[in-house]
């Protein structure tokens, strides 16, 4: 593949990685705000649908496999549930 399309998907992503950003500023504050944290999340995995680069596959399918864990345990929360989740398999 070019780096011109490198660039492309890379375009595509800064939106969601500034919304990476966001909720990190957010839930290393005192503000925690899950429902905003959902409406972040999900622009976040539209970033992440929208690239189709085949040697980014494998980082992109961890990556939803983290937004869909973190979208669960933030949907908990809001509903006043608190709850852990592990993504990765243990060791």
């Amino acid at each position: 593949m070019h780096f011109k399309d490198d660039r492309v998907d890379r375009d595509k992503l800064e939106p969601a990685a500034r919304r990476v950003d966001d909720l990190m500023d957010m839930f290393g504050g005192a503000m925690r705000d899950s429902a905003q944290g959902l409406l972040w999340l999900a622009e976040i995995q539209s970033g992440v649908e929208q690239v189709t680069n085949p040697k980014s596959a494998e980082a992109l399918e961890e990556a939803r496999v983290d937004i869909a864990a973190l979208r669960d345990v933030m949907a908990l929360a809001k509903e006043g549930t608190a709850t852990t989740v592990s993504t990765h398999p243990a060791r």
